[in-house]
């Protein structure tokens, strides 16, 4: 049967410790990631469906209830969002990874595609033949593998280009059903390496989110992003300007 839709679902169960934890929890990060690769493609007009597990309570009934929910068709490609882990914690920089039991060429994509926006190392494409998205579902499926949680380098990358990472998946998943879609946000251009140097720095660091957000409420009157997600990088840019021009006219 001809694929026809793009299938999401972020890995594992609602609860947290469900999946890889380590300086970023995979349950959330996952959730993310696979909610945001949702928005693109349903804003490009890319027929997807989304679905989450918030009732099992272990891996069995996970896996159960996943390989059940996309099992109800035969016309999706299954695209399950996870996290890495190992042993241990790192700053090396480990990478991003895709699984696949068939769908070598697309797995290679994407992981090329997410390793070329954010500079995570490209380990590739992997074959698995024993997991249950890939081998029980009826459908083509593969497993994403964003970035280490235990690896301090991967996550500041995953944490700086969030966005950038996300439009490359919706990207390869819509050329896999013949649509292209336009790009995201447009990389911001420097004239001086060291301001660039200062903000990438600043953009990768996880207090500065907390930092601009807990401002924004107190000076500004915002209401808290933090609460219900992630601040995207033009959120972090626009609150950081209302700042500086709420100082500025202070001084």
């Amino acid at each position: 049967m001809k694929t026809t839709e793009i299938e999401l679902h972020p890995g594992h169960w609602e609860n947290e410790n469900s999946g890889a934890t380590g300086i970023i929890k995979e349950v959330e990060e996952a959730r993310k990631v696979t909610k945001r690769v949702y928005e693109i493609l349903k804003a490009s007009k890319v027929p997807t469906t989304y679905f989450e597990d918030n009732t099992s309570t272990n891996q069995s009934q996970n896996l159960n209830t996943l390989v059940k929910e996309h099992n109800k068709d035969q016309n999706g490609l299954v695209v399950s969002i996870h996290f890495n882990a190992s042993g241990g914690t790192s700053d090396k920089g480990i990478g991003t990874e895709v699984l696949y039991y068939d769908q070598k060429e697309l797995a290679e994509n994407v992981a090329k595609a997410i390793s070329n926006v954010s500079g995570l190392k490209n380990r590739g494409a992997k074959q698995h033949k024993n997991l249950a998205v890939l081998t029980q579902t009826y459908e083509p499926a593969i497993l994403i593998e964003v970035c280490f949680v235990n690896d301090s380098t991967d996550v500041a990358l995953y944490r700086r280009d969030f966005e950038k990472i996300c439009y490359a998946i919706a990207k390869e998943l819509a050329v896999y059903l013949g649509v292209n879609i336009e790009e995201g946000e447009k990389e911001l251009q420097f004239t001086s390496p060291t301001l660039r140097k200062m903000y990438e720095e600043r953009l990768a660091s996880p207090g500065t989110a907390k930092l601009l957000d807990d401002a924004a409420v107190e000076v500004l009157g915002y209401k808290s992003k933090l609460i219900n997600g992630r601040l995207s990088d033009g959120d972090l840019n626009a609150m950081a300007i209302e700042l500086a021009v709420h100082f500025a006219k202070k001084c």
